[in-house]
Formats: C-alpha cells, structure tokens, sequence
C-alpha cells in the first residue's frame, strides 16, 4: 500500500484546491488536459513501403487517423511493437462490439518496425512540410475542477503579420529553426510532456 498523498508546502497563491491528489508545484496541469492539432497536413492511408514523412507524435496520429476514416469512434493505442509499421497505421480492431478501426502509435524505431501493409496501413501526410511550416495549435481539454478556466485552442502555431502566434524566424534574426528548435514546429513540440 503506497503512504498517501501529501503535497507539502504551497504558496498562497496555488490554485491547487485543498485536499488535491496533486501538487500544484510538482506537477504541471499540461499532462492530460493538452493535445495536439496539426491542421497544415492532409493524410493518406498506404499500404507497401513507408511514409516519405513520419507522423511524429500520438496527438497527430489519433487526429490524422479520425480525418482519415471522418469517425473518432476508432480505438487509440500507443506502445512499441515491432510487428507494426513505424510511426502512425491503422488496422481493422478485433474486438466484438467495440470500435472498428484501430490508430496504433509505433514508438519503435524505424529499423525495428515492419513496413506498412494491407494489414497495417500506414497514415502519412500527403506532402512533406519543412520543418518550422506546419500550423496547428495546442487545444487546451477542460476538467471539473472549480479553478479550471481554461477552455479551446491556445498557443497557435502558424505564420501571422499580426504576431501573437509561435512562428521562428530564420537567420539572421533567430537560429532556432537552423538548429530544429522544438518550440518552431507544433508537430515537434513537446511542451505539454
């Protein structure tokens, strides 16, 4: 049995409601309640070889795989298996009376995976977009608690002459996007980790 939960020390100002099962200092609330949107790419379902450009995280992967087949009822799992394509496939779930497609997220590396298949049909973007050009934003999921105000999409990522949005400029204003910077590309992004 774990010792329960206490969460030490708050200042003042914590919104951690009293009693929390959470720390308002050691745990950020951008775990669960922050996904993903990449709205730059359109995706293809392909079946031999491997995608030119990888999908790189579950977030676009679920959200590419639901554009895909135009449903969310479609199971979603993440994990190594070799036995799968690298990256995002979509599969036909074998559970009766559960959702009927399958979006699998292959953490594995490419050189351990198998190659996409009839059986496990890659879901790859249609056209390659450099890196620092893919627009999206972070989408921001509410919960129950009284101090939660957050609501929708926060953080865009995409190009605007009126500011306001996460867009990195190219040398020699910045060297960010020279050295691949996370925060430049919402499909490297891993703020809400």
């Amino acid at each position: 049995v774990p010792p329960p939960f206490v969460a030490g020390p708050l200042p003042r100002a914590s919104l951690a409601p009293k009693g929390a099962q959470h720390s308002g200092l050691l745990e950020c609330p951008m775990t669960t309640r922050l996904t993903k949107v990449v709205d730059s790419a359109t995706y293809a379902a392909v079946d031999n070889g491997t995608c030119v450009e990888p999908i790189y995280t579950s977030y676009e992967c679920f959200q590419a795989a639901e554009d895909l087949l135009r449903t969310s009822d479609l199971a979603k799992e993440e994990g190594t298996a070799p036995d799968r394509p690298p990256g995002c496939s979509l599969s036909h779930a074998d559970r009766p009376g559960g959702p009927a497609h399958r979006a699998f997220f292959n953490l594995a590396p490419p050189s351990a995976a198998a190659r996409c298949s009839a059986a496990a049909r890659c879901v790859c973007p249609e056209r390659a977009t450099p890196f620092g050009e893919a627009t999206g934003a972070v989408l921001y999921h509410p919960t129950s608690q009284p101090a939660d105000i957050g609501r929708g999409k926060a953080a865009p990522f995409r190009a605007s002459s009126s500011g306001g949005y996460k867009r990195c400029r190219p040398w020699p204003a910045s060297d960010l996007l020279a050295h691949r910077n996370p925060t430049c590309d919402v499909r490297h992004y891993r703020g809400e980790r």
